[in-house]
């Protein structure tokens, strides 16, 4: 897979310096290539590159804020939509902090062509009120991209976007956004809603859980999707309060036969499989979350991870049998050590089964 910084490259620096060259009078194109496409350029992350040119467009245009920004919202319809023109919100995010109004007007328009998201990070620290009365506002707007970026914006933990602590330590104003936005029409709409709630949610559970409670209980036609996304968290940490929503009750009738492994020492590198079978032998039939754990072995210590494996009813009297495959490559993400593993069946919560495996190394 390329890299995301190639997002980022020497043809959207092109077509960005010929448009803007059209859009601001007194552009220097050539200053501009010359900035951002120097020797640095290969070296630099997706991030830094954003901020580079947003740099160099500060660099090569001459006038006020009011008259660049009015020429990147001139420039945005005729250049290549999607995450890598976040270069214009990028410029709004390092030179318009002290120009308020004007920026999120900019914002509002920009959005539409990339993502203002990363870029009304500091204007939500350094004005909360006033920013989030204005992404209310933006929450009920005609265009499902600024209306995403209402809720997308003021995600307490934003993956790339930072922290907002403030909004970690106290939530209540982004509440009335995810309200607005929770039965709306655009799927893109009600992941980012989704997404906010499970940010929310690992820092104060039980009012996320009395908000999910509340929305399912309107039994709206999106309310199950939404709710169960924006608990993801608190329901792969079998929150009991969380498996309740879902109608996870206690599994204890529920039997395992023959927990088995293909290898007892799997090779990193390499692939392994497992395989059981779950009894309902009572006539009722269940409602089953079912997950497997694995303990990795780490540096020092060990990391528990969940991973999904079925959602399911199981009728009574009934069984289903399971096979699963488990890669050790190597990940960004993850790292694998050699040594004693623990693999775990976890069912509504619950562990229903452990067996021990060592991890050696490969070839």
């Amino acid at each position: 897979m390329e890299p995301l910084k190639n997002l980022v490259n020497k043809e959207l620096i092109e077509a960005n310096a010929a448009e803007l060259e059209k859009q601001l009078s007194q552009f220097n194109a050539k200053k501009f290539k010359t900035h951002v496409l120097n020797t640095e350029w290969e070296q630099r992350e997706l991030m830094d590159r954003i901020h580079c040119v947003a740099e160099a467009i500060q660099l090569s245009a001459e006038g006020s804020f009011n008259e660049v920004v009015t020429g990147l919202e001139k420039a945005a319809p005729n250049l290549p939509s999607g995450f890598e023109q976040i270069i214009f919100p990028a410029y709004i995010k390092l030179f318009g902090l002290e120009h308020f109004e004007r920026s999120l007007m900019a914002l509002e328009c920009l959005t539409q062509y990339s993502t203002g998201e990363f870029a009304i990070r500091p204007f939500l620290k350094a004005y909360p009120e006033k920013t989030m009365a204005q992404m209310l506002e933006w929450s009920k707007h005609k265009n499902e991209y600024v209306r995403r970026f209402s809720s997308e914006g003021c995600r307490p933990r934003l993956p790339w976007g930072g922290n907002l602590p403030d909004f970690i330590k106290d939530p209540e104003l982004i509440f009335p956004i995810l309200k607005n936005l929770r039965n709306d029409e655009s799927l893109y709409v009600r992941k980012s809603v989704a997404n906010n709630l499970n940010d929310i949610s690992k820092d104060h559970p039980e009012t996320v859980l009395r908000i999910a409670e509340c929305w399912l209980n309107e039994n709206k036609q999106n309310s199950t999707w939404i709710v169960k996304h924006g608990l993801r968290s608190l329901l792969k940490q079998a929150h009991p309060k969380a498996l309740e929503l879902f109608g996870y009750g206690n599994p204890k009738a529920i039997e395992i036969i023959g927990l088995e492994l293909s290898t007892h020492k799997p090779a990193m590198g390499d692939t392994f499989q497992f395989q059981f079978e779950l009894n309902n032998p009572i006539g009722k039939h269940q409602k089953l979350r079912l997950e497997y754990l694995i303990d990795f072995k780490k540096k020092n210590g060990s990391s528990k991870k969940v991973f999904q494996l079925s959602e399911f009813v199981l009728g009574g009297n009934s069984s289903k049998s399971f096979v699963k495959k488990h890669s050790f490559q190597e990940l960004t993400t993850r790292k694998h050590y050699p040594g004693i593993h623990m693999l775990s069946i976890r069912l509504n919560g619950l562990v229903i089964n452990t067996v021990e495996f060592n991890l050696i190394k490969g070839d």
